[in-house]
C-alpha cells in the first residue's frame, strides 16, 4: 500500500497592542471627553510625536518602537499571541507624568487573540495664576505692601498678556481678563520661560506687583511686568499679583464767605 504524508503548515497567531498618549486634563486616569480643549498642541487631548517602545517580557529587550500620530494614538501590530510584552513611553518634553500608568510603563500579560487596546499614558500640563487687586484694605493695613490682605478687593476686567517660549521651542502669546474677583489664569502650559504683562486699569495708579512660586519666580523690576518666570513641567504656579492704587478724587466748592469764617454757611452761595 501507499504510505500517507501529512502536509501541514504551522501558523503563528498574531494580534496588536494599541493606545493613546494624552493630556489628562480632568485627572480621571482615562482618555475621555474631559480631556479635550485647551490652548496647547493637543486640543483633542492626544499628544503627537511621543515615542512609545515595545519590549519583550524582561522590559529591556527592545522589539520595536513607534511615534504617536496627530490624535496621540500608537499601535504595534502583527505580534505573536500568548507572549508577554512591556510597553514604555518616553516622557514628552514639557509635560509632567500623569496618574495613569506611573513610571511610563505598562506590563502586558499573555497577548490574547483579540489583542489589547486602551494601553494609555496620561500627561499633565502646568499653569500660571494670579490676581489683580486694590492694594489698600479697609483698615489701612497692607496699604501698597504687595500682598492681597483681607478687605482688598480684586479688580475685574483687567487685561493680561502671557508671552514667552515653551519647552518645545514654540512662542507663546495669549491674552485673558480678570474675573469678578480679580483672578486670572493661564492654563495648559508646557514647561518654559514666560512673562506676564498687565494692561494698567483705568482709574488706578500702578502699585506693587509680586512674583511668586514657579521654579524661577520671575523679575518684578519693571512696572506692570513679571518677566523671566521659569515654569516646570506640570507645575501649577500661583500668587502672581498686580496691586493697584485707586486714584482718589479731590473736590470742593468756591463760595462767597460773607462772615470770613472759613466754612460755607447757609446763605453763602457758590461762585460759578
Amino acid at each position: 500500500g501507499e504510505s500517507s504524508v501529512d502536509n501541514n503548515f504551522g501558523e503563528v497567531l498574531v494580534a496588536g497592542i494599541s493606545g493613546t498618549v494624552y493630556v489628562d486634563r480632568d485627572d480621571s486616569c482615562s482618555f475621555d471627553a474631559g480631556d479635550a480643549g485647551g490652548n496647547n498642541s493637543a486640543p483633542n487631548g492626544g499628544i503627537e510625536g511621543v515615542v512609545v517602545v515595545l519590549y519583550a517580557a524582561d522590559g529591556t529587550t527592545e522589539i520595536t518602537r513607534t511615534k504617536t500620530d496627530a490624535q496621540g494614538a500608537y499601535a504595534f501590530g502583527d505580534l505573536p499571541t500568548g507572549v508577554d510584552y512591556v510597553v514604555k513611553e518616553l516622557q514628552p518634553d514639557g509635560y509632567a507624568e500623569g496618574k495613569q500608568n506611573p513610571g511610563n510603563e505598562i506590563s502586558i500579560g499573555k497577548l490574547p487573540l483579540a489583542g489589547v487596546s486602551n494601553q494609555n499614558f496620561g500627561e499633565k500640563l502646568g499653569g500660571l495664576n494670579g490676581v489683580v487687586y486694590e492694594d489698600f484694605s479697609a483698615t489701612g493695613a497692607g496699604n501698597n505692601n504687595g500682598s492681597q490682605d483681607s478687605g482688598e478687593a480684586g479688580i475685574a476686567g483687567v487685561t493680561l498678556t502671557l508671552s514667552g517660549t515653551d519647552a518645545a521651542g514654540k512662542p507663546v502669546n495669549r491674552t485673558t481678563t480678570t474675573d469678578n474677583n480679580g483672578g486670572y489664569s493661564f492654563g495648559d502650559l508646557l514647561a518654559g520661560n514666560y512673562t506676564i504683562t498687565e494692561t494698567q486699569p483705568a482709574g488706578y495708579e500702578d502699585g506693587k506687583h509680586t512674583a511668586s512660586n514657579a521654579t524661577v519666580a520671575g523679575n518684578n523690576s519693571v512696572s506692570n511686568i513679571l518677566s523671566g518666570i521659569g515654569l516646570d513641567a506640570g507645575q501649577q504656579a500661583s500668587g502672581y499679583l498686580f496691586g493697584e492704587l485707586k486714584k482718589a478724587p479731590i473736590s470742593g466748592t468756591v463760595y462767597v464767605d460773607r462772615n470770613d469764617n472759613g466754612g460755607q454757611d447757609p446763605g453763602e452761595p457758590g461762585i460759578p
